[in-house]
């Protein structure tokens, strides 16, 4: 039997680990299925809360992250389309992509009933990292960066940036809001505090 298990994002925060692989995720010695699909992504803006995006366009959040089995609860985001990365740098903001070009926020993904966003990219993305409530940078599988300055707003502005033409800017994180980085051929803001400044590749992000 093929093997479900992938790396996916994945942001740890003291006292508490999770691991994703087929749709489960595991907290220090408990298991529980969450997704009866893959799941591509996961983000814990605090110990408790988690939120996870799959295969099928769904959402699943537990408020409770720290228990042995935590309660999960499933959203649809963007049925039938497949979320390929999550940033939720707090709980009142979390930005996923999908694999049809498209951008989703949403300002309370740890509400009852959740409200995202939706906005057309010029590329399909593939990573997306928000260090903070006002700034997030996607990268796209042809050399490309779009970012905002704006991701809570109702209608965010989003700026694309050409990095490095022919190549593909992968998975990235972003440390603070005046370093981003993005791996193979990958594109970073030494020192300006908006994604708006120069933006030059680089062989690594060590």
């Amino acid at each position: 039997m093929r093997s479900l298990v992938r790396s996916v994002s994945l942001r740890c925060v003291p006292s508490l680990v999770l691991v994703l692989a087929a749709g489960c995720a595991a907290a220090e010695s408990g298991r529980a299925t969450v997704s009866p699909r893959q799941i591509n992504a996961l983000a814990c803006p605090t110990s408790t809360r988690c939120l996870a995006v799959d295969n099928g366009g769904d959402a699943v959040q537990t408020q409770d992250a720290r228990t042995l089995q935590p309660p999960w609860r499933t959203t649809s985001v963007e049925p039938r389309h497949r979320l390929v990365a999550l940033s939720c740098p707090t709980i009142n903001l979390c930005v996923t992509v999908d694999a049809r070009g498209a951008v989703l926020v949403s300002r309370d993904p740890f509400a009852g009933r959740p409200r995202w966003h939706k906005a057309a990219l010029p590329a399909v993305a593939q990573g997306v990292s928000c260090p903070s409530v006002t700034m997030c940078v996607l990268a796209d599988y042809y050399g490309s960066v779009t970012t905002t300055l704006d991701p809570r707003a109702r209608r965010p502005t989003w700026e694309t940036h050409r990095v490095a033409p022919g190549s593909r800017a992968h998975q990235r994180g972003c440390v603070s809001p005046s370093t981003s980085k993005a791996t193979s051929s990958a594109a970073s803001i030494p020192s300006d505090k908006t994604p708006t400044g120069r933006w030059y590749a680089t062989r690594d992000c060590a």
